[in-house]
């Protein structure tokens, strides 16, 4: 029957075609290294090994996921019009370089997400154990964020989301909620988020737009900062300033 067919059907050999289609969604170019793998019962379930995405204009890696794990919807995927339920996304790393002008190595053709025929209504995207590099040379910051743990709620392809998650920096434990408006209606995209620093009881939330055309932020940041000099020295990773500086600060 169709669950034999399935099970020993050969997905690997359609694997260019799967990844084209992606790559057409998403703007970027997608590519599977490893691995398709799907089963039907007792739901729709695909596995891709090491999916790559890079820059389509010069090939340079954006970002690799160890492992995607999908659920289907077996009614719309029976009608023709797959309809993604759940998605992970498992040991991924990613890098997101600005240069001197400000430019993104992210920036670039976002896609065509309403031609794209998948239905993906509001569901959450589970990433676990990433890792993200970001190396900004316009304003000399460089950096990881590791272990980076997070459920993304997406109203559609092109948002909007709500991310809720954590991650490590410089061996640091950090809390993040961000909310990013609808990316496929203009350049200037809502944008709030807030970063916590348990240990030292700090936080700063950022509310405004962002500018995907040129990495432009446009709003405002508040926060507070209940051991301020702690909260540096932890992030410089030396002991810049002395415990006696660690007065409550708000702004």
């Amino acid at each position: 029957g169709l669950t034999a067919y399935i099970a020993n059907f050969d997905w690997n050999s359609d694997k260019g075609e799967i990844s084209s289609r992606f790559s057409n969604t998403l703007g970027k170019k997608i590519e599977f290294g490893g691995d398709l793998s799907v089963s039907i019962l007792p739901k729709p379930h695909i596995t891709v090994k090491n999916v790559n995405i890079l820059n389509p204009q010069n090939g340079e890696k954006l970002a690799l996921v160890k492992n995607v794990e999908a659920t289907l919807s077996l009614k719309a995927l029976l009608d023709g019009t797959p309809e993604v339920e759940t998605l992970s996304l498992i040991g991924a790393e990613l890098w997101y370089l600005v240069d001197e002008n400000g430019n993104s190595n992210w920036q670039g053709q976002r896609g065509h997400f309403l031609d794209s025929g998948i239905e993906y209504n509001r569901q959450t995207v589970h990433v676990q154990n990433a890792l993200v590099h970001y190396q900004n040379k316009k304003r000399e910051i460089s950096t990881e964020f590791e272990q980076v743990n997070a459920d993304v709620v997406a109203e559609s392809l092109t948002g909007p989301y709500r991310i809720d998650g954590n991650f490590v920096n410089r061996g640091d434990n950090y809390g993040l909620a961000v909310g990013l408006g609808d990316i496929s209606q203009t350049d200037d995209v809502f944008l709030n988020f807030a970063v916590t620093h348990p240990r030292t009881n700090s936080y700063i939330l950022y509310d405004g737009s962002y500018n995907f055309s040129n990495s432009h932020f446009e709003g405002n940041f508040s926060g507070e900062f209940q051991q301020p000099a702690s909260l540096v020295n932890i992030m410089l990773n030396q002991e810049m300033l002395p415990e006696m500086l660690n007065l409550p600060f708000i702004f």
